[in-house]
């Protein structure tokens, strides 16, 4: 950390997430600074893609084919951009995890009851959370791979 930071920060160690390291959160106090916005994406599996179709086809029909080449770029840009506006909805959650299942569950809160044991009584427990790591790490690869 940086020292002119220092007085205007706070670092904290958070609880057990689900990964092999403990999360750091870091607060930084300062005026002017806005939060940071989640980001939209498309999800072009909810998309309608019969009214993409018609309503980029009729666009279409209206460009000018007479504008210069940068003229027909922004027209062709914006008539796409409108037609999936209409019709390819926007989802602002990225951490929809596919291969997550009641095992690989199952492996992380094992692992986090090792790593309570662990930070209780290091010694004894450190085989625990060594075996605990690696049964969930096998259970990740062998959910991934299944079709």
């Amino acid at each position: 950390m940086s020292p002119g930071l220092e007085n205007d920060s706070e670092i904290r160690v958070l609880p057990d997430m689900g990964s092999d390291h403990r999360p750091t959160l870091i607060t930084i106090r300062q005026n002017g600074i806005p939060p940071r916005q989640q980001r939209s994406r498309w999800n072009f599996k909810k998309a309608n893609w019969e009214g993409f179709r018609a309503t980029s086809e009729r666009e279409f029909r209206n460009i000018s084919w007479e504008d210069d080449i940068d003229g027909l770029e922004e027209t062709f840009n914006s008539t796409i951009l409108k037609s999936s506006q209409l019709h390819i909805p926007k989802d602002s959650h990225q951490k929809y995890k596919p291969f997550w299942n009641e095992e690989i569950e199952a492996a992380v809160s094992c692992r986090r009851q090792a790593r309570i044991e662990l930070e209780a009584c290091p010694t004894i427990a450190r085989k625990k959370l060594q075996q605990s790591n690696s049964s969930g790490e096998e259970s990740h690869c062998h959910c991934k791979k299944k079709p």
